[in-house]
């Protein structure tokens, strides 16, 4: 009630999640995955529609990930200089957020092995870490 009458809102659409994604991509036919905090959802969507039936939820998230990549990460952070359980997190939060994708061809990555260093900056002065 208040969105319609202080904005005046003539037509709201409600949509599932992962046919919103495919839309803004101009796709309506794919795959969705989606990391939320304490879990992941990987939803199928054809043309249009998610199919429930196929549907996954995985039972590990953002959180999970970067917990992972804090105890690879910390040695390498502590030589760094980062200091305190809390500043190593959010570093390895902001590495995650920057770096971290899906990759478009699993095949092609499997090929690279493990092969790809990216450098990162960090924020306690300049120093830089190699991830990879």
């Amino acid at each position: 009630e208040v969105a319609v009458n202080s904005v005046h809102l003539q037509r709201m659409m409600v949509m599932d999640e992962a046919v919103a994604v495919l839309i803004s991509t101009g796709r309506t036919t794919g795959i969705i995955f989606s990391l939320k905090e304490d879990h992941s959802l990987i939803v199928p969507v054809f043309e249009g529609v998610p199919i429930p039936e196929a549907s996954r939820r995985l039972h590990i998230g953002q959180a999970g990930t970067c917990m992972l990549l804090v105890k690879e990460l910390t040695p390498q952070l502590e030589k760094a200089g980062l200091k305190g359980s809390f500043e190593i997190y959010k570093t390895v939060q902001d590495i995650r957020e920057k770096l971290a994708y899906v990759a478009e061809n699993y095949e092609e990555e499997l090929k690279k092995g493990g092969e790809t260093k990216v450098e990162y900056t960090l924020p306690n002065g300049g120093q830089v870490i190699t991830v990879g």
